[in-house]
C-alpha cells in the first residue's frame, strides 16, 4: 500500500512536493485538503496523481490512521484564535501511529511555545525544530524555492516535526 501524505490548507503554493525525503517518502499519494474552491481548482494538476479535497482542517474526510505525514503550512496564523486547536484532534486522528505532523511557518512570527504545547497536548512528541531561515532551508529539497519562500522573514520562520507514538 502506498503511503499517504496530506497537506492541509496549501492555498495555491503547496509545500509537500518540495519537502525532503526524510519527511515525505517518494511515491507517496499526495492529498491536498483546501477550503477555498478557487485555490482547490488551481491545485488540480499541480502534481501527477495528487488528490484535491475541498474541506476544512476540522473535518479532513480521511480515514483514521491513514496518513504517514500531515503538513500544516502557515496555518498557525491562519487558524489562530482557537481554530488550529479545534483542528488538531482531527489532524492527529488521521496520522498513523509513528507518523508525523510537520508545522511550517514562513509567513511571520509564530508563538513557538504555543505550537509545541498544543501538539504535545494531543499526544504528539516533538522530534525536531528548525528555527530561522537556515533552519527552514533544511526541510526543503529545493534550496532556491525555500529561499524564495522565506525571503523577508528571516529569524521569524519556524518548522517542527512531531511524531505520533
Amino acid at each position: 500500500m502506498t503511503d499517504i501524505a496530506v497537506e492541509v490548507g496549501p492555498g495555491t503554493a503547496p509545500f509537500l512536493p518540495h519537502l525532503n525525503e526524510e519527511l515525505v517518502v517518494l511515491g507517496s499519494t499526495v492529498v491536498y485538503v483546501e477550503r477555498d474552491k478557487g485555490a482547490a481548482r488551481l491545485l488540480l494538476g499541480v502534481e501527477e496523481d495528487s488528490i484535491v479535497v475541498l474541506g476544512l482542517a476540522e473535518h479532513l474526510g480521511l480515514k483514521s490512521n491513514s496518513a504517514e505525514v500531515v503538513v500544516l503550512p502557515n496555518v498557525w496564523g491562519v487558524l489562530s484564535g482557537g481554530g488550529i486547536l479545534k483542528a488538531l484532534p482531527e489532524i492527529v486522528r488521521v496520522v498513523k501511529p509513528s507518523g508525523r505532523v510537520v508545522v511550517v511557518e514562513t509567513a511571520g512570527p509564530v508563538p513557538l511555545e504555543e505550537v509545541v504545547v498544543s501538539m504535545q497536548a494531543q499526544g504528539l512528541k516533538l522530534e525536531r525544530e528548525y528555527l530561522g531561515k537556515e533552519g527552514i532551508l533544511e526541510i526543503f529539497n529545493d534550496r532556491k524555492l525555500a529561499e524564495d519562500l522565506v525571503t523577508g522573514f528571516g529569524s521569524e520562520c519556524y518548522a517542527a516535526v512531531f511524531r505520533k507514538p
